[in-house]
C-alpha cells in the first residue's frame, strides 16, 4: 500500500512546495510527506466511498502545511487550503475512527476482548461466539501503582517489583551546553514512556512523537543503538524515503549509557538529543562527548528495567 503510493507524496509535495517561499528543501518536505503516508498506512480503517488514496491526501497535504506553517513559510491561500483539509479530515474520521460495535468486533476472528466495561447488550452478542473471551477492567490501570510481577525461572519464580517510575518535565536535568529544544523536550519524554515497554538493553527513536527506530533485549547497549538505526535505515529503502527518520530524532536509553559509544552511534544516526537515567562512572565522558557533537542530553535520575 505504502510502495504504490509514493508518487503521491512527491506530487503533493512539489504542488505546496511551489507555494512557499523554499526556505525549507523540497526533500525535507517529501520526507514529511513520506511520514504522513505511513501514518495513514496505520490508521486507515477500509470504508466504501472512502478511498485509501482521499484519506492519505489530506493527512499528507495536512501535516506537510502544518510543519510548514510552524516555519512561516505558507501563504494564505494554502493556510486557506489548510483549513477545508482539517475539514475533510474531520468527516472522513467521523466515518474510519469511530468507535467499532460489538457486531463489527464479533464479525472478524476475535478471541480476546479487553475493555473498560461492556453494556448487557455488547455482552450478549460476544457470548454469541463460543470461542470469544470478554474480559472487562472497570477502568484502566493505575501506572504509578505499587506491585510485583512474576517471572518464571528454571526450578522456580522471580518475584520482583513492578516499574512504575515516572518522571516530569520538572524532574529532568540537563547536562549538556545545549538544552534540547520544546519540540526535542515532547519527544524524549515519549521516548522514555515507550522505553519502559521494551525489553532491556531498550534504545528508543522517536521523531515528532513517533517511535521510528526500536533496538532491544541486546546484551549490549551499543548495538541495541545500531540495531535500532539499522530497522530505521531499511525503513526508509523501503519506502523510498530520501533519509532514516532517525535523522533529526531523539533517542531514550532505559539505562545509563557505560560508555560513549551507544551516544556517538545514535549522533551518527542522526539523533539531536537523548534522555537517560544517569550514573555510570563515565558520565563525564558521556557528557563530553555528547557537548562535542552538539547534542542535548537530560538525566532522569532513574531508570527502567524490563526481563
Amino acid at each position: 500500500m505504502i510502495k504504490s503510493h509514493t508518487n503521491l507524496v512527491k506530487k503533493i509535495a512539489w504542488h505546496i512546495y511551489g507555494r512557499t517561499s523554499h526556505a525549507i528543501e523540497i526533500e525535507d518536505v517529501i520526507q514529511i510527506g513520506f511520514a504522513a503516508l505511513v501514518n495513514a498506512a496505520q490508521t486507515y480503517t477500509k470504508q466504501e466511498g472512502a478511498t485509501f488514496a482521499t484519506y492519505a491526501s489530506i493527512r499528507i497535504k495536512g501535516d506537510i502545511i502544518d510543519h510548514l506553517r510552524k516555519a512561516s513559510n505558507l501563504c494564505r491561500t494554502t493556510i486557506k487550503m489548510k483549513k477545508r483539509y482539517n475539514k475533510a479530515l474531520t468527516t472522513l474520521q467521523g466515518r474510519l475512527f469511530r468507535e467499532p460495535t460489538a457486531e463489527e468486533i464479533s464479525a472478524i476472528f476475535t478471541e480476546v476482548v479487553i475493555a473498560p466495561g461492556a453494556d448487557d447488550a455488547a455482552r450478549a452478542v460476544f457470548a454469541k461466539k463460543k470461542n470469544l473471551r470478554l474480559l472487562t477492567t472497570d477502568g484502566l490501570a493505575d501506572a504509578k501503582a505499587a506491585g510485583q510481577t512474576i517471572r518464571q525461572v528454571a526450578g522456580g519464580y522471580l518475584f520482583q517489583d513492578k516499574d512504575n517510575g515516572f518522571i516530569t518535565l520538572g524532574d529532568l536535568k540537563v547536562v549538556t551546553k545545549r538544552a534540547p529544544t520544546e519540540q526535542e523536550l515532547s519527544d524524549l519524554m515519549f521516548a522514555w514512556t515507550v522505553a519502559k515497554h521494551v525489553k532491556s538493553n531498550a534504545i528508543i527513536y522517536v521523531k515528532d512523537g513517533a517511535t521510528v527506530g526500536v533496538g532491544a533485549g541486546q546484551m549490549s547497549r551499543v548495538d541495541s543503538t545500531r540495531i535500532a538505526a539499522r530497522k530505521a535505515i531499511d525503513m526508509a529503502e523501503a519506502m523510498g524515503l530520501p533519509a532514516p527518520l532517525t535523522k533529526g530524532s531523539v533517542v531514550a536509553s532505559d539505562a545509563f549509557f557505560p560508555f560513549a559509544d551507544g551516544l556517538i552511534t545514535a549522533a551518527e544516526a542522526g539523533a539531536t538529543a537523548l534522555i537517560q537515567p544517569g550514573g555510570s562512572m563515565r558520565d563525564d565522558e558521556v557528557i563530553a562527548a555528547a557537548d562535542e557533537a552538539g547534542l542535548a542530553m537530560v538525566f532522569t535520575g532513574m531508570r527502567h528495567f524490563r526481563h
